[in-house]
């Protein structure tokens, strides 16, 4: 049972965004740009998440896989339930996040539609807490299948984050200027 939840909560983030990709179409507003100037970042990002959905599917449907990355490192059931905790409370969050965001969400960087500023809500607390949901989920994804397959997607996932990060903060830098210098001086840039 826990492994169809465990799917569930991760094709849950998926939905979320094709609505949220599906809404914002719908006021004229394209939600993935990233990619649009340098492949690259979009390959590795899509990478990424494609890697994690076919692990974790796996898991679940009579899909090849190679042994040891479906292997488990433990079997505590109840650890596993809190990998679901963990999964739901990062989905309030990133839905949260959406939200503070408005129609400045993006996915990359909208050099020609940037939008304004997002200093309120959950970006009052943190300016990336987006990546940080994110990274809580891809957590809870791995206590619900331990496994070195989805371990391998936990470790490169957040580094590709903070790479994209770094580029949008130099952007916000570049674009906001003393507005966005001010915001970190205040707000951190994780938790």
């Amino acid at each position: 049972m826990l492994n169809y939840i465990g799917f569930i909560m991760l094709m849950l983030f998926f939905a979320l965004m094709a609505g949220r990709g599906v809404v914002m179409g719908q006021k004229g507003i394209t939600l993935l740009v990233i990619g649009q100037k340098n492949k690259r970042e979009l390959f590795s990002f899509l990478f990424g998440y494609v890697l994690m959905i076919y692990i974790v599917a796996s898991n679940c449907f009579p899909l090849p896989m190679f042994t040891f990355a479906g292997r488990f490192f433990w079997s505590a059931e109840w650890l596993r339930w809190v990998g679901a905790a963990i999964c739901a409370a990062a989905h309030i969050s990133f839905i949260a996040c959406i939200i503070s965001f408005g129609n400045s969400f993006r996915v990359g960087i909208d050099e020609k539609h940037a939008g304004r500023l997002v200093t309120t809500g959950m970006y009052a607390r943190s300016r990336n807490p987006m990546y940080t949901s994110l990274d809580a989920l891809f957590f809870g994804i791995f206590l619900i299948f331990p496994n070195p397959g989805v371990l391998l997607v936990l470790v490169t996932l957040p580094l590709t984050f903070h790479f994209q990060i770094k580029k949008e903060e130099a952007f916000c830098r570049k674009h906001y200027g003393k507005d966005y210098i001010r915001y970190c001086e205040k707000v951190r840039r994780y938790l």
